[in-house]
């Protein structure tokens, strides 16, 4: 797994093909040492950097083949960092400790704490969306480089058309009994306080999620009869 790049002589050959055509251009290509051929070597070198770090980054992003930031998956994870032993030692003690999947029954678990039911989780976003190499076709990165989970929650309505049908009741009579009711405050009251604990358990729920995720995984939410 990884982001596999070119040879050298394939991403020169695509910058070139970004001048113009023409003897003269084809005369400056020819002499390593004009302008054009030594601007070419220069973003050459930057291209091919950049792609090798592109791959890099793709395997930092999972345990198994982390090495530069194996110190900060164990800080995250771990609460500290290990010393004393192999990379492939602390890959696999880093493994052993991240026993709970991202998965669909893991998060519906963190659901069932706030009262929330996941409907759905699609990645509405393809990695084309980020754009493609110019100089190959292939994407600029994968799902373990870039991916941003849809989660679809829906919560219990009961609560709510109580409250709502308790207004309706005071509002049937008239404008009087409206204002005048002594339960109109107290359902207000109650009604607002409920819109308040509802933002704040949505809010509680997505960092609850967010914490359960990968590091490169960035989620949005979506509630259903919320």
């Amino acid at each position: 797994m990884g982001i596999t790049a070119a040879a050298r002589a394939r991403y020169e050959s695509a910058i070139k093909k970004l001048f113009p055509q023409g003897a003269y251009w084809n005369a400056q290509f020819a002499d390593p040492s004009s302008d054009v051929s030594l601007f070419v070597k220069t973003k050459l070198d930057e291209l091919v950097r950049f792609r090798g770090r592109m791959s890099d980054l793709s395997d930092e992003s999972r345990i198994e083949t982390t090495a530069e930031l194996v110190a900060d998956w164990e800080r995250v994870l771990l609460g500290d960092i290990t010393y004393g032993k192999t990379l492939e030692e602390r890959r696999l003690f880093l493994v052993s400790k991240k026993a709970d999947k991202p998965n669909r029954i893991e998060l519906q678990k963190i659901a069932d704490i706030y009262g929330l039911t996941i409907l759905d989780i699609t990645f509405p976003y393809r990695p084309a969306f980020f754009g493609h190499a110019r100089c190959n076709t292939s994407f600029l990165g994968g799902p373990a480089a870039f991916s941003v989970p849809l989660v679809t929650a829906s919560q219990d309505r009961v609560r709510f058309y109580v409250l709502f049908a308790a207004q309706q009741v005071t509002m049937r009579f008239g404008l009087d009994r409206l204002v005048w009711s002594p339960f109109v405050p107290h359902i207000e009251k109650t009604f607002i306080k409920y819109i308040v604990q509802k933002k704040q358990l949505f809010k509680d729920f997505e960092q609850a999620i967010q914490n359960s995720l990968l590091a490169n995984q960035i989620p949005i939410f979506n509630y259903e009869g919320a």
